[in-house]
């Protein structure tokens, strides 16, 4: 996760974003590793989202389909934001935001 974090900051050096990260537990070493990373960034702001997977114990898992596939769905709950990018942790982001949008708008049209 820090990598896509990094990456999306470190590409979109002029924009604002905050950061929500869904999670049902991270580790207080690593939130501190991201919460370094996006403190270098005067216009990005860190927020945790925790997730009680027990409330999605009824869902459909398998080693394919964790229960974190799911959390996208809170989404909406989570933030008032009118644009929300949901970005898998284990990305790489390559293109700045203004770029990132155009290509998503293009692709669904």
């Amino acid at each position: 996760m820090a990598t896509a974090v990094k990456s999306l900051l470190e590409n979109n050096k002029k924009a604002n974003f905050d950061i929500h990260v869904i999670h049902s537990g991270i580790k207080p070493v690593f939130w501190g590793k991201l919460e370094e990373i996006v403190s270098q960034y005067p216009d990005a702001f860190l927020f945790s989202r925790l997730i009680d997977d027990r409330f999605l114990s009824r869902l459909k898992v398998s080693p394919y389909l964790k229960v974190s596939t799911y959390y996208r769905l809170f989404i909406e709950t989570l933030t008032d934001a009118d644009k929300v990018f949901y970005l898998d942790s284990d990305l790489m982001i390559l293109l700045g935001y203004l770029k990132l949008t155009l290509v998503i708008n293009l692709f669904w049209q």
